[in-house]
């Protein structure tokens, strides 16, 4: 007995066709979903940065405020009650005092979008002096730290650049 094959078990497989439809397809879905996929991560950079510069002025803030209820060592801030370094937001610990140190942040954020993460937390952030509200430059020694800014020169999604944020 012989069994001849069906006509359908002879065509196995997908077409040349089928195949180029088929990635052609998949190549337009990736288009699509490629730059969503850059502007959601653009997007959460950005949450990041609102986040670390309230936290970051929040700090600056608490620390004007106890400056100027002498809670402060002068050697720690300047004239305008503001500290002289952003680490100094760590711990404050008054001399020859068993208080505890007075923490104004756990630790300092890093800017999102500063390129180099070899960098010192603290040093990707440009900073604003409170004298005629100067930008400090950071190689050089500055009075005091009254605000800080962004050093990226990109345009957020808002069309603000990132420094005026």
């Amino acid at each position: 007995m012989n069994i001849s094959p069906s006509p359908w078990s002879a065509k196995r497989g997908f077409t040349f066709v089928e195949l180029l439809v088929t990635l052609s397809l998949l190549a337009l879905l990736a288009s699509v979903v490629l730059p969503i996929s850059d502007l959601l991560s653009r997007q959460q950079k950005e949450q990041e940065l609102r986040h670390a510069l309230l936290e970051i002025r929040q700090a600056l803030d608490q620390f004007k405020e106890e400056s100027a209820k002498g809670k402060i060592p002068p050697s720690l801030q300047s004239v305008d009650g503001y500290p002289l370094q952003l680490t100094t937001l760590l711990a404050v610990t008054e001399p020859n005092s068993k208080a505890p140190p007075i923490h104004f942040l756990r630790r300092i954020p890093r800017d999102p979008f500063f390129p180099d993460n070899t960098v010192k937390p603290e040093d990707t952030w440009g900073k604003r002096s409170y004298n005629a509200n100067l930008i400090i430059d950071p190689s050089q020694p500055a009075g005091d730290i009254y605000d800080i800014y962004s050093l990226s020169n990109q345009i957020g999604t808002n069309g603000i650049a990132y420094k005026e944020w």
